[in-house]
């Protein structure tokens, strides 16, 4: 076990030396178009009576999950119901990525806490990078529901893409389960594994798929590194 320890500090110190984010490309389809909000690339889609914006919540490195704020939008003149567990995400080719809950995204800050407790302080950060190539929220025990945030949502369809909305508001906040009235608005974060066939220095494509109201919004983005080095 200490010869496993040893190892994996020195694999976590090695890719310290090299720092790496992830550069996101969105791929609109008809009915889409990109956009750069807070200078951010993100995307909004339009059908039917629904809208839905994702932006990528910030550069991620090369061992994090993709993390998008979404901003789903009712234009229809009646109530929908959104449900969190109905968004679906895929890797290129089509294999399926688990979409991550508040739920479990603490489990996981509370699993690493504990890693991070035993090994101690000096080695801890690169244990939890090597035993949690995933890992992507690290402050997920502060992370709230969308309804827990009510104030946050803005009643203006569109509101993302004319500006009126800063994504810094959703930062903190888990898309959740909501009703959402004609002309309202609600926000949050939507967490996406990791996609780590072949490995993190390439490419890798994803769809994100949102049904909202009878629309099924397919969100394409491409996530690559770039080095800072």
């Amino acid at each position: 076990m200490l010869n496993q320890t040893i190892v994996i500090i020195g694999i976590g110190l090695a890719l310290a030396g090299c720092v790496t984010t992830q550069t996101t490309t969105f791929s609109p389809t008809a009915g889409q178009s990109e956009l750069v909000r807070n200078g951010r690339p993100g995307l909004v889609s339009n059908k039917g009576h629904t809208e839905v914006a994702m932006v990528m919540k910030k550069p991620a490195g090369p061992a994090e999950r993709p993390t998008l704020i979404a901003l789903l939008c009712n234009r229809s003149p009646t109530p929908i119901t959104f449900r969190y567990g109905d968004i679906t995400a895929s890797g290129g080719d089509g294999a399926p990525l688990k979409v991550w809950n508040r739920a479990q995204l603490q489990q996981e800050a509370r699993t690493d806490a504990i890693l991070a407790a035993a090994v101690g302080a000096a080695t801890s950060a690169a244990l939890v990078q090597i035993n949690s190539p995933t890992y992507s929220t690290p402050a997920a025990n502060n992370i709230v529901d969308a309804s827990a945030t009510a104030s946050a949502n803005i009643a203006a369809a569109g509101a993302l893409a004319r500006g009126a909305v800063d994504v810094a508001m959703y930062e903190n906040t888990m898309l959740a389960d909501n009703t959402v009235m004609p002309g309202e608005c609600v926000g949050g974060m939507v967490v996406v594994d990791l996609d780590r066939r072949g490995g993190w220095a390439n490419p890798h494509d994803y769809q994100v798929r949102i049904p909202f109201g009878g629309d099924v919004h397919v969100i394409r983005m491409t996530v690559a590194p770039s080095s800072n080095k």
